[in-house]
């Protein structure tokens, strides 16, 4: 995909989508500086790309340059205000730097604007965990779960809050994953590993 996306770019040099995308991927293989270097060409194409400036803010909340990633989330947020992923990585940053109620604002925001976020709605409720709305914090996992029953964190996250009876729909839903998994003892299934035991216990 990288060799794809840097010839993309050689044979169009405004071809500002292959930019970021390009990005995306660098940062995710943990090459942020390279993925920084990247998004400062796309921004010499176009300083006011709003996916330039929202992976920006994602590569920099990343690297913990929490002060630029909130600049280029703030900024992608003045050209776009409805932007649904613009708020989303405002609010992770909010989140990361203990801003907690300016964080679930910034959620609230995000979830207005789309609501099937996966990651905005599980953070969500973490933040409202955080700030001791504890009611609000179960409906959350709840309706994250709904979502994507495979979000296997947020069953951790609600085990912390509310006791699994044996007929409860989230209890069942842990023990198909785990009965369907080629390999519970995987790291990946921590969190289940965790819930499950803590309901087991209730």
């Amino acid at each position: 995909a990288e060799h794809a996306y840097r010839k993309a770019i050689s044979l169009r040099r405004d071809y500002i989508e292959a930019y970021v995308n390009l990005a995306a991927m660098l940062d995710g293989d943990d090459h942020g500086d390279e993925a920084l270097r990247v998004l400062g060409e796309a921004l010499k194409i176009n300083a006011r790309h709003t996916p330039t400036l929202i992976q920006i803010a994602r590569t920099q909340l990343r690297k913990m340059n929490y002060e630029q990633a909130e600049q280029a989330a703030r900024f992608a947020l003045q050209n776009e205000p409805n932007s649904a992923d613009a708020h989303a990585v405002l609010a992770q940053i909010l989140h990361e730097t203990d801003r907690l109620h300016d964080a679930i604002d910034a959620f609230e925001a995000t979830l207005r604007l789309k609501p099937s976020l996966i990651e905005a709605n599980s953070m969500y409720g973490v933040c409202l965990k955080s700030v001791g709305r504890l009611d609000e914090a179960r409906a959350q996992f709840i309706r994250t779960l709904e979502l994507a029953p495979a979000a296997l964190g947020v069953y951790a996250n609600l085990a912390d809050l509310d006791k699994f009876t044996p007929d409860n729909p989230q209890l069942k839903a842990m023990e198909k994953i785990f009965a369907e998994a080629p390999d519970p003892a995987s790291d990946r299934y921590l969190p289940l590993h965790f819930a499950i035991g803590k309901a087991y216990d209730d």
